[in-house]
């Protein structure tokens, strides 16, 4: 399942595509030929986020198909879905800021239970 992802506003990187239910044991080259499969091109400063079907690893691909990110929660522990959505704040060049993007992911998270309270 990939979902397009419109750029945030104030950002020069961009997440492009998200993908979920994949299957890692692809590896990298064959994440790039999921990418030629689909046609998707990207542009500078895009990139794309796979996420396999446990929701216990996520990689990222900057426009130059590098691979710029790989997380593997340990004990198959699920990641929070919720920190994509804060990836192209803490994306710079060739590098992402994963606990940028987890902290400002449980500050949003604390806010809104305040807000209920």
């Amino acid at each position: 399942m990939s979902k397009r992802i419109i750029a945030q506003r104030g950002t020069s990187q961009r997440l492009a595509h998200i993908f979920t239910n994949i299957d890692m044991r692809m590896g990298h080259q064959g994440l790039k030929e999921l990418l030629a499969s689909k046609r998707i091109k990207m542009q500078e400063g895009d990139f794309i986020v796979f996420i396999n079907t446990a929701r216990t690893m996520i990689k990222a691909f900057a426009s130059n198909l590098d691979a710029i990110l790989f997380v593997k929660n340990g004990n198959n522990r699920r990641l929070d879905l919720g920190v994509i959505k804060h990836l192209p704040k803490y994306c710079n060049g060739p590098s992402l800021n994963l606990q940028g993007a987890v902290a400002e992911n449980l500050k949003e998270i604390m806010t809104r239970r305040k807000e209920k309270q």
